[in-house]
């Protein structure tokens, strides 16, 4: 017996009790997580099952625009081109490079690289800078043709060859309403620009989508050009694809009075990244 007249026998009973109801709990409590995890299992398998599924229900041309986004995102980054100036002659006639919507003259970075391993070192790239409507990019346009011409010394009768993606292929057209423009330009290659315009630009409503919209004041003006025919004018290429997501119909990026080429399964971007259009874009100039 204990000094407080407690028998020892009574305090092992009850540690034993304790005891064995500690353990009930430890049970109790393993059973009850054992019960969580399955149902975190399951939760997460099914989970990951939506997941799957959501997946494989996004069209794969809307996937793979996803993918290379991140890399035309990249050349966002690169620096804004130098002063025009000079650039030793190559042998052919000097490449204008023209970019699109929200674009940057580093989108060009790969394609001015496939070109210069090639022997056309002599390529330029517009910046649009502030510019804010397909007006005053084209006059913008007008007056970079004309300082690359003077800068080289060229005669300005078919001078230059352009290279437009996306909408600047529309900045291009327009700035050729100009006759004097118009014949400085030898050959004009577009890709993926919208030349009956992109019902994808009625999800936002500033001056530039509101012009690329199909009907709009610009296209109607656009439509109407008629020296497209005409023997002195500039030759047009005009590349397309079907797995375009941002031109939509994909259809509208051919043009009536050019050559269409399809490059199959590019996407909008991969214009400016796909090497198998690339050379199809090269062989075209040569």
């Amino acid at each position: 017996m204990t000094n407080d007249g407690i028998k020892e026998d009574d305090i092992d009973a009850a540690s034993a009790d304790v005891g064995e109801h500690r353990e009930a709990n430890y049970e109790a409590v393993a059973s009850q997580a054992a019960r969580v995890g399955s149902a975190l299992k399951r939760g997460a398998a099914a989970v990951g099952k939506g997941v799957a599924s959501t997946y494989k229900s996004i069209d794969p041309d809307l996937r793979w625009h996803a993918y290379q986004l991140p890399l035309v995102g990249l050349s966002m980054l690169m620096p804004r081109p130098r002063p025009l100036q000079a650039r030793a002659a190559d042998g052919h006639r000097p490449v204008v490079f023209v970019h699109g919507l929200g674009g940057h003259p580093g989108n060009f970075v790969a394609l001015k690289a496939y070109f210069a391993s090639r022997g056309r070192t002599r390529s330029y790239v517009v910046d649009f800078g502030a510019a804010d409507t397909l007006e005053w990019m084209a006059y913008d346009l007008a007056a970079y043709l004309k300082s690359v011409i003077e800068q080289n010394g060229l005669d300005p009768e078919g001078a230059v060859d352009l290279v437009c993606h996306s909408m600047g292929g529309l900045v291009a057209r327009l700035a050729m309403d100009d006759p004097g423009v118009r014949s400085m330009v030898k050959h004009v290659i577009t890709l993926g620009t919208p030349h009956s315009g992109s019902h994808l630009a009625r999800l936002a409503a500033t001056n530039l989508t509101l012009a690329l919209r199909p009907g709009s004041e610009i296209m109607q003006r656009l439509e109407a050009q008629t020296f497209w025919g005409e023997q002195d004018a500039p030759k047009m290429t005009a590349f397309w694809s079907g797995a375009d997501t941002i031109v939509l119909h994909a259809e509208n990026s051919t043009y009536v009075h050019a050559e269409n080429v399809e490059i199959a399964g590019a996407t909008h971007y991969g214009f400016l990244i796909s090497p198998a259009a690339f050379r199809a874009i090269f062989v075209r100039l040569t």
